[in-house]
């Protein structure tokens, strides 16, 4: 028998498709119900994050990531009743907007002294500020990339410069 400490009934964001579920959150597991029921550990949840448009993602140790949207009414109070001492220690719960949540994780500080690579931190700044795999029109998106393939020197060649269209939600690359 399941024991829920929380229950909702929100809308379970796929890749390709939006479907109606139960979210059940016990003081072990998390339960989504659609027409199979997922089981995720509470010791396995890494992160539970804010998202536009009254939407939680929930983000595993395994880089899993389920998200849901609330009514609005609903939102509200799973993020007031989220607790802490329901996950492991080192579960994230965002309770504040992006600018204070990002100075909260001390991200930049890490970054700035080395102790995160380019990569893992632009990686990090997208997806604790509301970036998602899950969401297609909210997938990551990275800047600017040189093509190191050509010697130019010191001289600025904009032939040497990759860019990411800015209209492709995939981030596809097009070499100018």
């Amino acid at each position: 028998k399941i024991n829920p400490l929380l229950s909702y009934e929100p809308i379970y964001i796929q890749p390709q498709k939006q479907i109606k579920c139960k979210l059940i959150i016990t003081q072990s597991c998390m339960y989504i119900i659609t027409e199979i029921v997922i089981q995720i550990n509470n010791k396995d949840i890494r992160y539970i994050l804010q998202r536009e448009g009254e939407i939680i993602e929930v983000i595993t140790t395994n880089g899993r990531s389920y998200c849901f949207q609330f009514q609005s009414n609903d939102f509200s109070n799973i993020i007031s009743s989220l607790k802490p001492q329901h996950f492991n220690k080192k579960t994230v719960i965002q309770k504040v907007p992006f600018s204070q949540f990002i100075t909260q994780m001390n991200l930049t500080n890490d970054w700035v002294e080395g102790k995160i690579s380019n990569l893992k931190y632009l990686l990090q700044i997208n997806i604790l500020g509301g970036r998602s795999y899950a969401i297609e029109d909210k997938y990551p998106i990275l800047p600017f990339i040189r093509d190191f393939d050509f010697d130019i020197g010191y001289d600025y060649q904009p032939s040497t410069w990759l860019e990411f269209f800015k209209n492709n939600n995939k981030g596809g690359l097009k070499q100018k």
